[in-house]
């Protein structure tokens, strides 16, 4: 985060827009929110296509099980996790 930070500050200085650093990290995390509102509407757009709800299911699918490894490293709440996964493939 402190590498973007440091970036975006010295792209908009060298743009022209005089920010300063503490406005850029009080803004990065709505930006990213953003961008994962992006990311979240265009999934739910490929899903709604008929021919592209595999895809969409295994980009989704990837992203949870991703997600569960980051966040869950107890293998008691890894197995209800599994086990939903399990049943809808």
């Amino acid at each position: 985060m402190q590498f973007t930070a440091a970036g975006i500050f010295h792209a908009l200085n060298y743009l022209g827009y005089p920010v300063s650093i503490n406005d850029v990290c009080v803004f990065i995390p709505a930006g990213f929110s953003c961008l994962a509102c992006l990311f979240t509407a265009g999934i739910a757009h490929e899903a709604a296509a008929k021919r592209h709800k595999a895809s969409a299911f295994a980009v989704t699918t990837v992203i949870m099980v991703g997600r569960c490894r980051l966040t869950v490293s107890k293998p008691v709440l890894k197995a209800p996790m599994v086990s939903a996964l399990s049943t809808i493939v």
